[in-house]
């Protein structure tokens, strides 16, 4: 597969079939860290999974590392929810940098 070619659900579903084996209506969690290459990875996991009779998940993660980071989380929590994908916020506490 080309970095640089769309993918289609024909190809992203061979991709996932090396990860299964999966249900026959799978329930998948995928983490979403708000850039463009994870929310991606979220519309195509969702649409891989209501194809076969199943839903996502998105999880986010608020680390608390940097001054911006509840914004952010914020932020992309509102992104999912705009485009309809269901989405969990875990925050994680006393994580030092490094």
């Amino acid at each position: 597969m080309s970095l640089t070619a769309p993918v289609s659900s024909e190809v992203f579903a061979r991709a996932m079939s090396r990860l299964g084996p999966f249900e026959p209506r799978p329930l998948v969690a995928v983490a979403v860290s708000g850039g463009a290459d994870s929310l991606a990875a979220a519309v195509l996991t969702r649409q891989w999974a209501c194809d076969r009779g199943g839903d996502v998940l998105a999880l986010v993660v608020d680390h608390g590392l940097r001054a911006g980071s509840s914004g952010e989380t914020q932020t992309t929590l509102q992104r999912l929810a705009g485009i309809g994908i269901a989405a969990a916020r875990l925050d994680l506490h006393d994580l030092r940098p490094g």
